[in-house]
């Protein structure tokens, strides 16, 4: 039986209900949709944290290629991060809240990595940051950034254009090319040409990045003012990026921020370990123990080394329970407790918490990761200069010490021992032309030194000596003392140089100046007096600054100490680049590297055909067998080894960027390398230094063109002896010739020794009418240290802001030894690169000088077969 639907009440009320649900489920999934919209809408809005956020972690990670040490957990970073959005401070407006975070956030994880940096690291950082900064809000494009970090490297003076005006040197005009390929500087090279008087003022400048830049200061900013001081003027780069990174981050980001132990401690816990990387002459012991005494905390402490892990275990025991700090020292010593100490501390279940652990370590590839990335990080290095270097010394020096011995010379002798220690200290920061090595001259051996004259002046108090045995003092002080770690042999000349400096009889005259500065009017006086604050006034009145000269030498090191810190933090940058595709639509890695190959490869020189080279080599005026044409023949194998090499490097690469061949390991280094425009490790290996790629290049066909002309053309007029694998050979095979030449004389070939002068008056190579009538005559070297007087013919101070100067063509012949004149000269050591290790060094060559040697040995003068 069928009724009507319309009867049925119970089904309506049914379908009435489901009716009211179905409007009132739609209602709240409209409400859903709304807030879910408003919810992706705040999302949004910030955006702009996790995207800087982003930024900094993966600076972060990058940074620890770095230095082994420079770890960070991503646990580390994501506490941080939410604390530092938990911390800022608070708007109304979302967009002023989020600008609030961005800044704290930013600025916070800046300061908590930073204080794990070694200074010369701190700014490099801190100009990644503002890089990154830039580039991800679109301020400046990566090709501005490769152009600033590459410069003309990969480029050589025959693959540009020419020079719009001759005064600009080389280097600069390779850079300045790499800028005008940017939009920004595409217009450089002739804003140069029309106004090149204002340029090369600007160039001269004592502090050009203060300067208008010419013809375009108006729409420069702060980033591309940067881009044009590293182009013209190496040494001020790091100053004009300071004002960089002021500019993009602000000005807190380039202000020293001290140490702060306590902030340290309160923002630890007991585990989380304090690790304070050590580095010469800094000790955060002391710093520790009096942090220890005003928290009224014991402190058990134990210095790392063989056997002492039991004691290590103990302590640690101990100070976990009782609430104790633990400090363990040089742990770089200890390593394998270290492995068993991150166990230790994360299987601790119950743990005082007054417990704190810190850790001393100098940097060690095999320090454990796992606990660098749960502790704080902190370094504290030892200030520099030489207020400050005397300073420490006199700290380390008490009253009891100066009363040891009851005669003034033992405390003016004192005072010139710790000021000779800050010499030779400082001296290393100026690289090889302070030091050939960087020896670790440290408190040991001050501490030795003095306590070698306590001695000696306690032996001529009891003997009543009228004064000291000054031989005596420099012998021990130089070759005995410092001399103990000395190794290079011209280091050890300059040790005994400064020793005799600082110790003779007129130095203990009254009031005897080390030092008189003429521009600042300073001097550094021996203090007089028997009291210990006598002398530390007198260092305090000190100036901050020191000029070279106090060190002995010339004021323009002071420009190769800022140029080395530049091309350090360049290199450190580049290390951290990661390799890919870049942005804006510029070509990619394998694409860039494609074309360089191609090109490097239309300009490699043949090979030497082995045939081709016998029979010319016989043709050669005395036969295959003279000497020279000896050196001759073995400078052609070596060179056909490097032209091999290079071609088959970078057809290889060519065929791996195909996909022809695998990309192997080392080829991925060559590609890398070529990238970023520098020379592969592989031919480093078998051939020579150089600054860049393209100078590495120059050289490549400079050296191929020298023995190509000598095979085809007879012996050269001139020898450009940067341009041999093996110079000391050459000058052998002159030797040997030489003292053929003087058979009839019968001269021993053992007693012939190299001789030099320089041409008088000086010419080039094409003025020249022909080789000597005996020896050879070289050109291609550089003094540096000091220039040479054309007018004068002799050496000279260099030029200000002149680092070297090219030396006229050198007369170089044999005689023997007892015919060589020794005075009125100069020795200076010849190196192949400006790296004067003994692996560089070729010879020494006598120098016309009306100075005493010991000014030019101070001044660290050499002769460098290349300035690269």
């Amino acid at each position: 039986m069928q009724g009507n639907l319309l009867d049925d009440t119970e089904l309506i009320g049914v379908l009435a209900v489901t009716k009211s649900t179905a409007a009132q489920v739609n209602q709240k999934l409209q409400g859903a949709s709304e807030t879910r919209r408003r919810i992706s809408e705040a999302c949004e809005e910030y955006r702009p944290v996790a995207k800087r956020a982003q930024i900094l972690y993966f600076l972060i990670l990058q940074f620890s290629v770095v230095n082994c040490m420079y770890q960070t957990s991503l646990t580390q970073f994501n506490h941080l991060y939410e604390l530092a959005i938990d911390t800022a401070e608070r708007a109304v407006v979302a967009s002023k809240r989020i600008e609030n975070i961005t800044e704290h956030l930013t600025y916070e994880i800046f300061l908590y990595f930073q204080r794990g940096l070694f200074e010369r690291h701190k700014i490099v950082f801190a100009l990644m940051l503002a890089f990154a900064v830039l580039t991800s809000s679109g301020k400046v494009k990566p090709a501005e950034v490769k152009a600033f970090l590459k410069g003309g490297g990969a480029l050589t003076t025959g693959s540009t254009k020419k020079k719009v005006k001759e005064w600009i040197p080389d280097a600069v005009w390779l850079n300045i090319t790499v800028m005008s390929e940017t939009d920004a500087f595409r217009d450089l090279p002739d804003a140069i040409a029309r106004a090149d008087v204002a340029w090369r003022h600007w160039y001269d400048a004592e502090a050009p990045e203060r300067a208008p830049v010419p013809a375009i200061e108006d729409h420069l900013s702060k980033f591309q003012r940067m881009c044009v001081v590293r182009a013209w003027r190496e040494d001020r780069t790091l100053v004009a990026a300071a004002d960089c990174i002021a500019d993009a981050l602000g000005q807190r980001y380039v202000e020293s921020v001290p140490l702060s132990m306590e902030k340290t401690w309160v923002e630890s816990s007991p585990k989380v370990p304090i690790i304070c990387l050590l580095s010469p002459g800094s000790d955060p012991t002391k710093l520790i123990e009096d942090l220890a005494k005003r928290k009224k905390v014991k402190t058990l402490g134990v210095s790392m080394g063989q056997g002492q892990e039991i004691i290590a275990r103990n302590y640690l025991a101990a100070a976990t329970t009782d609430g104790q700090w633990l400090l363990l020292q040089n742990t770089h010593l200890g390593l394998a407790y270290l492995s068993e100490l991150e166990g230790a501390l994360h299987k601790l279940d119950t743990v005082h918490e007054s417990f704190r652990l810190w850790v001393t370590a100098e940097p060690h590839p095999a320090f454990p990761i796992g606990l660098l990335q749960m502790g704080i990080k902190v370094t504290n290095e030892a200030p520099v200069g030489m207020k400050a270097g005397l300073r420490a010394s006199y700290q380390w020096i008490t009253q009891d010490m100066l009363d040891a011995v009851n005669r003034s010379e033992w405390r003016q002798l004192l005072y010139l021992e710790t000021f000779l220690h800050s010499v030779v200290q400082e001296r290393r920061k100026f690289g090889p032309i302070g030091w050939n090595v960087p020896y670790e001259f440290n408190l040991s051996d001050l501490s030795a030194c003095v306590q070698f004259l306590q001695n000696h002046m306690l032996e001529m108090d009891a003997k009543r000596a009228p004064a000291p045995g000054w031989e005596t003092i420099r012998y021990m002080v130089s070759v005995v003392q410092y001399g103990g770690r000395i190794t290079d042999e011209y280091d050890k000349l300059l040790m005994d140089t400064l020793a005799e400096k600082y110790f003779q009889p007129s130095n203990l005259l009254p009031n005897f100046a080390i030092y008189k500065d003429p521009k600042e009017g300073s001097a550094y006086t021996v203090p007089q007096g028997s009291e210990i604050d006598v002398y530390r006034k007198a260092i305090e009145d000190m100036p901050n600054q020191d000029s070279p000269e106090l060190f002995g030498m010339h004021a323009n090191v002071d420009l190769t100490f800022r140029k080395l810190q530049v091309q350090a933090a360049i290199q450190v940058i580049l290390d951290t680049q990661p390799q890919g595709a870049s942005a804006s639509g510029a070509s990619s890695v394998e694409e860039t590297v494609d074309a360089l190959c191609e090109e490097l490869l239309a300009k490699a020189p043949p090979l030497f055909g082995r045939e081709d080279v016998r029979e010319k080599l016989r043709k050669l005026p005395g036969g295959p067998t003279q000497p020279l044409t000896v050196h001759l023949r073995q400078e052609i194998d070596r060179l056909n080894i490097i032209i091999t090499l290079t071609t088959t490097t970078l057809k290889n690469v060519r065929l791996a960027i195909a996909g022809t061949i695998a990309l192997s390991g080392k080829l991925a280094d060559s590609l890398d390398a070529l990238y970023n425009g520098r020379i592969p490790k592989d031919w480093l290996a078998k051939s020579w230094e150089a600054g860049s790629l393209g100078s590495w290049f120059a050289g490549l066909l400079q050296r191929h063109d020298q023995l190509l002309r000598w095979l085809s053309t007879g012996r050269p007029k001139a020898y450009w002896l940067t341009g041999f694998f093996n110079p000391q050979g050459f000058l052998t095979a002159v030797r040997q010739e030489v003292n053929r030449r003087h058979a009839a004389d019968k001269w021993a070939l053992d007693d012939v020794v190299l001789t030099s002068e320089v041409m008088h008056p000086a010419k080039d190579v094409d003025g020249i009418a022909g080789p000597p009538n005996e020896g050879v005559f070289v050109y291609g070297l550089y003094l540096d240290g000091c220039a040479w007087s054309n007018k004068e013919n002799k050496l000279v101070d260099s030029e200000p802001k002149k680092l070297y100067s090219a030396l006229p063509i050198l007369h170089v012949t044999g005689v023997q030894e007892k015919d060589k004149k020794k005075t009125g000269t100069f020795e200076a050591p010849v190196y192949r690169t400006k790296k004067r290790t003994g692996l560089n060094y070729i010879t020494s060559f006598s120098l016309k000088t009306d100075e005493t040697p010991s000014k030019w040995i101070m001044r660290g003068v050499a002769l460098l077969c290349t300035i690269e």
